[in-house]
């Protein structure tokens, strides 16, 4: 019998609507693992026996913003990361994989998340998903397990798209209004994406689940998380799943806040938190164009995107954190064995560091 700890129950008081195993930090086998790749190029590893796991947090709940404040992960959910990865990096032998995943999930502590939420959430990914995918570590893109739903979704693809419009309506959702681009936004977008933003307003949540996963239905980049037992369109998490897993707690810290605070953007949506978002948006578009203009390998021309969205979260401070992580993956080794394959997530590292 597993003994539940005291700061568990807590927990769960005040999430009552969420599972008892998620309110524990837990480490889980994960048997999607391929390790047998890298093992085999390097001899010293193979003087070693593996354990292929993930590493779950506990579930991290987030005080109510402030009048024109923001969420963001609490100093002392800060502080549980940085002593679990100290942990796991003083303690243990330990490696991350390049296929190894971070995964992050947001939502409303178990309550349903009202589908304009969900869909204001996965318009906005859709249109900046290109500056999220520069604070990535490169390799992540080329893996088909977590394809960018820009390229790869079903929602993408032409073929996807007219299998879709099963289930469109033939006339305008008066709530399309409810995401209130207004005309210079939608103006600037290619006809590609306005009949994708068009159809993420028209579907029902249940079959934009659909719509957002890969062609052969696993989760993309970005996921809507229905559970099994519930009705179609009772989202309880979104689900982020672009990024390389990490033991570095600032990564982890400011890739966490990043989520949770485009969450709020598109959740508590009063006046405020939509001319933010609408700024956001056409400022990320923007960067993303500039970005494009300079794509004859100007040195930090990629990155600029990305670093343009920290700067509309109010996270500019965590721009050098970002451009470390970037100089480490220029340092990595090339496998593009294990980066092209279809083993995704956890080789010996955190899996999904924030629920």
């Amino acid at each position: 019998m597993t003994e539940v700890s005291k700061e568990a129950r807590r927990s769960q008081k005040s999430l009552p609507l969420v599972d008892m195993k998620y309110h524990h930090w837990r480490v889980i086998r994960d048997g999607s693992l391929e390790c047998e790749q890298w093992v085999d190029e390097d001899e010293v590893l193979q003087n070693y026996l593996w354990s292929d796991v993930e590493v779950a947090s506990a579930v991290f709940k987030c005080a109510p913003p402030a009048a024109d404040s923001w969420i963001e992960v609490s100093l002392d959910q800060k502080a549980q990361l940085e002593r679990v990865c100290k942990v796991l990096t003083e303690t243990l032998r330990i490696r991350i994989s390049n296929t190894c995943g971070l995964h992050v999930h947001v939502g409303l502590g178990g309550e349903p998340i009202p589908p304009d939420t969900v869909r204001r959430f996965m318009t906005t990914m859709w249109l900046i998903e290109d500056a999220v995918l520069t604070l990535c570590a490169p390799w992540r893109e080329g893996n088909r397990v977590v394809a960018p739903i820009t390229q790869e979704s079903l929602l993408a693809l032409d073929g996807g798209l007219e299998f879709l419009k099963e289930w469109c309506a033939e006339v305008p959702p008066p709530h399309l209004r409810n995401m209130d681009i207004h005309h210079k936004l939608w103006d600037r977008m290619s006809t590609h994406d306005q009949r994708r933003v068009w159809v993420i307003w028209t579907l029902p949540v249940g079959q934009l689940r659909v719509a957002t996963s890969t062609p052969h239905f696993t989760r993309g980049g970005v996921a809507i998380r229905i559970p099994d037992d519930a009705e179609e369109d009772r989202t309880t998490t979104i689900e982020i799943r672009y990024a390389s897993s990490t033991l570095d707690a600032k990564e982890l810290t400011s890739w966490t806040n990043i989520f949770l605070r485009l969450f709020q953007l598109c959740h508590f949506y009063d006046w405020a938190h939509s001319a933010k978002l609408m700024n956001l948006i056409e400022g990320v578009t923007d960067a993303l164009l500039l970005s494009k203009l300079n794509k004859k390998r100007f040195p930090t021309g990629d990155a600029h995107a990305g670093h343009e969205l920290l700067k509309l979260l109010d996270l500019g401070n965590d721009i050098p954190v970002w451009e470390n992580a970037q100089k480490r993956w220029a340092r990595e080794d090339n496998h593009h064995h294990v980066r092209f394959g279809y083993g995704e997530s956890g080789t010996r590292g955190i899996h999904g560091a924030a629920r």
